[in-house]
């Protein structure tokens, strides 16, 4: 609120002129000078030496400053009668006052807004000029009423909030000790277990070491009988008969110890005691997302169709719909998608550098997330975690499990075009470097495939339904088929793949290439054979670049570059 601005009888320099409104700067110095201004912001009357001390700043220029004619003259009105401005700022237009009032709309703003937004309205109006029309006190009564019921309303809600808060640290308590609990009962079985292993270990160890023992004294019983033998024959040279019967002793002998020599009796070799490792365990444990019980199947859990398909997929309907959110500024440029366990799939929407999830029953987006960067392409790790391609060379995990939550990034000193889990490993592609890397889930790496030979500029990768194998599109080459140690097994280019982006399996035996050269989307089987195109064409409204498919619904999806529509092929 303005100090000073008070009526008074004040003379100034002895005459007898009267001072309607006071300097408000000035009273705060004890001095008593008349206001020629009063400044809507500051909410201070200003005398003409404050008012050039108040234009002096920049920040206080844009202030609205009213004149005497505008102040009022009443002796009597006193302090409180300040004048009927509008104080407060623009949120949208900070320099602006909120001054304009849309009765249609019943909502307040600056000029600059009703500018913009109520353009077509009819009954706009001056605050100012609106108030001293209509007269608003009945209606601060009526809001001051609803005003204290609502704090009352927020007041509780705040202290539920509070209690809410409180039980929220007790269940993460409560669910700490039960991870603690769960982990000491997992430890418990990991002991068993390495106790179980080295009990049988020891139970060998003991059977084979008897076995070395009985050996060993089959081994000194024959070298005992052999070195009798030797005395035996030296005393035996008179006697002709006796000779003849050791002569032939000592032969039988000599060939059981040579047939001992030989091991034809030893039933013990080196490698009778071994410990090899049960790998699934650790595949197992690492595959997994958190100790947490997952919401849905794993992969692991999920059971594959076991028949092959071997002939050509024809569609069936054709459908399409839009994944543009209203805040996304660019047209919707969707490289890759990738299926989740749950049925929906997630689309990297590189232009927006946002990652969507959509329902695959409904296609509807469901959630989606922000990403740091622009994205090059998306996999799944897991039941709970997807992994993103990052233009900055990195990886960004991604948890799934309820709401998209970006967690762990990890930094290559590579760039990272395409991703895959296999087996539990990080394969990343390189592009125009024609390299492929192997990582383990710390982002450790184990191997670099070097392919020189094998790519001119790999794309996209994904594995085999058995693990053992990977895919691998590019730009030239085709479509590449590689063991895990990278290990060519077959390649296929040609007609239909002279320009291969994304790919994915129907878990059936066949792999979806999608090449944007051709404008199809080519099927080819595991054993590398082309059975043709699945969508021609014709039936491609933009070139296709990303594919996913869903086995259980038989349905096939596509996205094209700068392109807001995800194309759905029913198949059959």
């Amino acid at each position: 609120m303005a100090t000073g601005g008070r009526l008074t009888r004040s003379r100034i320099n002895a005459s007898d002129e009267l001072i309607d409104y006071v300097c408000s700067p000035c009273t705060k110095k004890n001095k008593t000078s008349e206001a020629v201004k009063y400044c809507v912001e500051c909410q201070e009357y200003l005398c003409t030496s404050c008012v050039e001390n108040h234009n002096s700043f920049s920040a206080l220029s844009g202030h609205s400053l009213l004149g005497r004619s505008q102040l009022g003259t009443s002796v009597g009105t006193g302090a409180r009668n300040l004048p009927s401005v509008p104080t407060d700022r623009c949120k949208v237009h900070a320099t602006k006052l909120v001054e304009m009032y849309c009765a249609n709309h019943d909502t307040v703003g600056c000029s600059v807004c009703f500018n913009i937004s109520h353009k077509k309205c009819d009954d706009i109006h001056y605050i100012p000029e609106y108030v001293q029309k209509q007269n608003p006190t009945s209606q601060f009564s009526r809001l001051q009423s609803r005003l204290n019921a609502t704090i009352l309303k927020i007041e509780s809600l705040a202290k539920q909030q509070q209690q809410r808060k409180v039980e929220l640290k007790k269940n993460k308590d409560i669910c700490l000790d039960e991870i603690q609990a769960f982990r000491m009962d997992i430890n418990k079985t990991i002991d068993r277990l390495e106790q179980t292993t080295i009990k049988d270990l020891d139970d060998r160890f003991c059977a084979l070491d008897q076995m070395f023992d009985n050996e060993m004294k089959a081994i000194q019983k024959t070298l005992d009988h052999l070195r009798k033998q030797i005395v035996s024959t030296e005393t035996t040279d008179v006697n002709t008969s006796q000779q003849f019967v050791s002569l032939k002793l000592c032969q039988t002998e000599i060939i059981e110890a040579e047939n001992l020599i030989t091991g034809g009796s030893l039933s013990i070799d080196k490698n009778s005691l071994q410990f090899e490792r049960n790998s699934k365990i650790l595949d197992f444990l690492q595959s997994l997302y958190s100790l947490h019980k997952p919401q849905h199947h794993t992969t692991e859990q999920r059971v594959l169709p076991q028949k092959k398909k071997e002939s050509l997929y024809q569609v069936k309907t054709k459908d399409s719909f839009n994944v543009k959110l209203p805040k996304d500024k660019e047209i919707c440029d969707i490289l890759t998608l990738c299926l989740l366990d749950c049925g929906d799939f997630l689309v990297a929407d590189r232009e927006n550098k946002i990652l969507k999830q959509i329902d695959s029953i409904n296609y509807k987006i469901k959630r989606s997330v922000k990403l740091p960067e622009v994205s090059n392409s998306v996999g799944t790790v897991n039941a709970e975690e997807a992994i993103v391609c990052l233009k900055g060379n990195s990886l960004q995990f991604v948890s799934t499990r309820g709401e998209l939550v970006l967690t762990r990034r990890l930094k290559m000193d590579h760039c990272c075009l395409g991703v895959s889990v296999i087996a539990c490993y990080i394969f990343v592609t390189d592009g125009q470097d024609r390299n492929i890397y192997k990582y383990d889930m710390n982002g450790t790496l184990l191997k670099k495939i070097s392919g020189n030979k094998i790519f001119s500029w790999n794309r996209r990768i994904v594995g085999s339904e058995d693990k053992k194998a990977m895919y691998v599109t590019d730009m030239n080459k085709g479509l590449i088929k590689l063991d895990l140690e990278g290990n060519i097994i077959w390649n296929i280019s040609g007609k239909g793949l002279k320009n291969a982006a994304d790919l994915c399996t129907d878990e059936l035996g066949n792999v979806f290439v999608a090449d944007k050269y051709s404008n199809t989307v080519v099927q080819v089987t595991s054993d590398g054979e082309c059975l043709g195109n699945v969508v021609t064409g014709k039936q491609c409204d933009k070139e296709p670049y990303g594919v996913c498919f869903n086995s259980k619904e038989s349905k096939l999806f596509v996205s094209g570059r700068n392109c807001n529509d995800i194309h759905v092929y029913s198949l059959e």
